[in-house]
């Protein structure tokens, strides 16, 4: 599996930069989310989901870089949430518009936990639509990272994302 791999840490005295919200609102919706680093650690992602407008989803994606995890099977999360479900999004591919490749998650309400995201069990989508056709994830690929909160979970939310690493 190779030496674990720190792809964000937000706790350090250099944390990483914060990622840049996308919401529901790019296709008429009214969702807002926000993203900040926080003074007790961590990059905080709230916000309000609403359902108005065919709307319902709040994301965040990380700039693009070059993330190679051929040889990594699992994203290791370290995080706070409020006890909804999230999505983790990958892309292998510059195009914005392009497959994303999710895996669900559940957080625990107000609980820190360590969460193992294996990569074998990312699937593609393109705008919340399976497409198999995409096939698998390339780990050699990986180019950005995302956090998404969607399925119809109106009202508040709250997470804090400590760190991901690969191993």
């Amino acid at each position: 599996m190779g030496n674990p791999q720190i792809l964000f840490d937000f706790t350090g005295t250099q944390p990483a930069p914060i990622w840049q919200p996308l919401n529901d609102v790019v296709m008429g919706g009214r969702s807002n989310s926000q993203a900040e680093l926080l003074e007790s650690g961590g990059m905080g992602f709230s916000g309000h989901v609403s359902l108005e407008n065919n709307g319902g989803f709040a994301s965040l994606r990380s700039a693009t870089g070059a993330y190679n995890l051929a040889d990594k099977e699992t994203l290791l999360l370290r995080l706070q949430g409020d006890g909804k479900s999230y999505k983790l999004n990958l892309r292998s591919t510059m195009n914005i518009d392009g497959v994303v490749y999710q895996l669900a998650f559940t957080t625990a309400k107000d609980r820190a936990i360590e969460l193992p995201l294996p990569l074998s069990d990312f699937r593609p989508y393109h705008h919340g639509w399976p497409r198999p056709e995409a096939g698998p994830l390339d780990r050699s690929q990986i180019c950005s990272f995302g956090l998404l909160i969607s399925q119809h979970q109106a009202g508040p939310f709250a997470l804090t994302l400590y760190q991901i690493k690969a191993v």
